[in-house]
């Protein structure tokens, strides 16, 4: 406030001036614009003047009240204060009452010190007003972006896209049966369309990033705008897992974009595949056909002919058997090497000679696929035998040589042997003929040895090294020893014991016996081990392990999915079982169960899982029994319309025989399932921890673990058909 103080003198001397005022007010650094109108001022000069009563400390500013005031914006993202000082005989600004208004405001986030030294320095100061001071500020919420959808597949040229809708509109609509979204996504709308693979991945979904929630000025959290969905629309034969969508078939994928949004689907569409090959010997050729699906181009016998004479196979062609193939083929079958060409051996003249009855690996390293990739996994090294199989034949001496000839027609000369020189094996036996020949027979199943002066049967196939492009895949009739490490992408099959001296990596191991790994398994979600009898290792992660009886794994498993009929059992100080699920029929013994970061643990215990995977396919070819019963129903309408009372009659009964089928599978299901209720005693053994996040079940009852609890023994009981925990007790 602007005071003034003045002594009336003579009444004859001059009134003040009011620029002289306003100067002096200037010089105070007083804003002018606060003070009172000119006439008031003067007046109060003209009253002393008047009763010569002098004016001491007299204010001349206009009047206002003290003004304390916060505004938050409408959004609640921003709060600021204004103050504005008393002056004149209004009232004055009070600290206290600026604090009590923040105070009371609710405002979070507020810089305490801050502020208080900056509104002493206001209050001190010669400022009037303080506007709009920044108490608080909240921070908006940041919204995720659009996802986004990519395609994975490369579309072939306009010219073979229209050879695949030609295919598609000619294929007429019982070839098109079973593809459902025709009426939503007919043919016409299709923009583009390419083969895929079954499994193979056609598209994926790009997840923007994250948005981050905020918070206003008081502190309360803004929630994120919702997410958006995904521009696509997936039908037939697609399944999105994990942002990918993935082909659950062989066929087409047709792609087109309405309105913005992808639309995708998977015809089943493969042309008939004919396959031809020589045996090594040149001396016969066998057949194999995979018959068209869908919209694919179907096979004549004069595809097979023609392909035969582009081979050079031009003698010993069994044309019968070519037509049987194709017509088996038209009707949906599989035909795998059928013999459809056979050479004339020649007769060599000699004292006498070995006949091999078994078909000796090539020794190729690569195999040639039917769409003509290499093939380096599946190699053709072993010649497996069977136990009891004749192997070849000592024959007694030919009078007479005869000339052959082999496919291609060319001829071979017979030639006269004066001897054979053979050493046999002790995994070989004889057996004199009454023709005078001699039977080798193979006293074991496993690989035959035959270098054309020793012949053996070794039923343990050894890998000195890895498992890999150098060895192969392994299939063997016997046990497998493999001393380094079965790599990933191949596979182990063995009609005995597999022994691995290192590890496994995403692989498939499969043994009618034991599987013992040295080191651990590393499956990176792709390995499988599957045993009729045991599997012990030393640790697994991300793997698929399945064995009839016991599985031993000496210290952690992480996140994998486990099934035993038998009794899984886990080292009891790192024997950690951390994620995945677990089914043991003979019950579960653990260090630890779960983890303390509460990774998501199923563990399944007490009934027979071997019935539960025969529930499942009794399921799956009851659903294939009841799909076969709607194409019957089908082909019978369009035989009525026909009038073919006798075909109609046919299949009729067909179909009767596959009710009767239907109504026996249906009873094994019934049985199956019944079985599978049935209780197997059995715990779930802790001797360490067991955190939250593991999930028990058994019988269809759960029980979560909610709180960390240590040393407890989980089991099912029968009489309250619950599942319930008991102190494990310490021997």
């Amino acid at each position: 406030t602007c005071y003034i103080s003045f002594s009336p003198g003579s009444k004859d001397a001059p009134e003040p001036f009011f620029e002289d005022i306003l100067e002096d007010v200037r010089a105070l650094e007083y804003p002018t614009d606060a003070l009172n109108d000119e006439e008031l001022i003067l007046d109060l000069f003209r009253q002393a003047i008047s009763s010569g009563n002098p004016l001491e400390q007299v204010s001349i500013t206009r009047d206002r009240d003290a003004f304390i005031g916060i505004q938050v914006s409408e959004d609640k993202l921003r709060a600021t204060l204004t103050v504005r000082k008393g002056r004149g005989y209004g009232s004055p600004l009070i600290l206290k009452e600026v604090s009590s208004a923040i105070r009371d405001s609710g405002l979070k986030g507020i810089q305490t010190e801050k502020l208080k030294e900056d509104v002493i320095s206001f209050y001190r100061g010669k400022a009037h007003d303080l506007e709009d001071y920044v108490l608080a500020e909240g921070t908006p919420a940041e919204a995720a972006g659009d996802p986004e959808v990519e395609c994975e597949v490369t579309f072939p040229p306009k010219d073979k896209m229209e050879e695949l809708m030609t295919a598609a509109r000619n294929a007429g609509e019982s070839r098109l049966q079973g593809i459902t979204s025709l009426d939503e996504f007919p043919l016409e709308k299709v923009e583009e369309m390419a083969p895929v693979l079954r499994h193979q991945p056609v598209a994926r979904i790009i997840e923007p990033e994250k948005g981050k929630p905020g918070h206003d000025v008081f502190g309360k959290a803004i929630d994120l705008p919702s997410k958006k969905e995904a521009p696509i629309k997936v039908f037939d034969n697609l399944k999105i897992e994990q942002n990918t969508v993935v082909s659950q078939i062989a066929g087409v994928l047709d792609k087109a974009v309405v309105e913005d949004v992808f639309y995708f689907r998977v015809r089943p569409h493969r042309e008939a595949e004919v396959l031809v090959e020589p045996s090594p010997d040149n001396m016969s050729a066998y057949l194999t056909i995979y018959p068209a699906e869908g919209t694919g181009k179907t096979l004549k016998v004069d595809d097979v002919l023609s392909l035969l004479k582009e081979r050079n196979i031009t003698g010993g062609i069994r044309e019968d058997e070519i037509r049987s193939a194709v017509e088996a083929a038209g009707n949906g079958e599989t035909c795998e090497q059928v013999v459809i060409a056979e050479g004339q051996y020649p007769k060599d003249g000699a004292s006498n000679k070995l006949e091999l009855l078994v078909d000796l690996a090539s020794g190729k390293k690569v195999s040639i696929l039917q769409n003509g990739r290499a093939d380096f996994k599946n190699q053709d090294l072993m010649t497996i035998v069977e136990k009891g199989q004749v192997i070849a034949k000592m024959l007694p001496p030919d009078e007479v040589p005869e000339d052959g000839w082999d496919i291609s027609g060319k001829e071979i000369k017979a030639k006269e042997i004066t001897s054979i020189a053979l050493e046999i094996g002790k995994n070989i036996l004889q057996e004199a003929d009454e023709d005078g020949s001699t039977k080798l027979i193979a006293a074991t199943s496993g690989e035959l040895f035959y270098d054309r002066k020793f012949i053996d049967v070794n039923n343990v196939h050894m890998v000195e090294g890895n498992v890999n492009l150098k060895s192969g895949n392994i299939r063997f009739s016997g046990s497998v020893n493999i001393k380094g490490t079965v790599e990933g992408g191949f596979q182990v099959f063995s009609g005995g014991d597999i022994q691995i001296g290192e590890a496994v990596e995403g692989s498939l191991i499969s043994a009618d016996g034991n599987i013992v790994v040295g080191h651990g398994i590393k499956g990176c979600g792709k390995a499988v081990l599957r045993a009729k009898e045991n599997i012990q290792t030393t640790f697994v992660e991300h793997a698929r392990i399945l064995a009839v009886k016991d599985i031993n794994v000496k210290s952690y498993c992480l996140r994998s999915m486990i099934k035993c009929n038998g009794k899984i059992t886990l080292g009891r100080e790192k024997g950690n079982l951390i994620g995945g699920e677990v089914k043991a029929r003979k019950g579960i013994e653990v260090a630890n169960l779960g983890s303390p970061q509460g990774a998501k643990t199923l563990v399944s215990f007490g009934q027979d899982y071997l019935v539960e995977d025969q529930v499942e396919l009794e399921e799956r070819e009851i659903l294939k029994i009841k799909n076969k019963l709607v194409k019957f129903d089908v082909y019978m309408n369009e035989l009525e319309k026909k009038g073919d009372q006798g075909k109609l009659e046919r299949v009729r009964k067909e179909k009767l025989k596959i009710l009767k089928i239907l109504e026996n599978r249906s009873l094994r299901l019934f049985n199956l399932r019944e079985k599978f209720e049935e209780h197997v005693p059995s715990e779930i053994i802790v001797h360490g921890t067991a955190y939250p996040g593991v999930r028990i079940e058994s019988h269809g009852r759960t029980y979560e673990v909610m709180k960390q609890v240590s040393g407890v023994t989980f089991f099912f009981d029968q009489e309250s058909g619950r599942i319930r925990d008991k102190v494990l007790e310490t021997k």
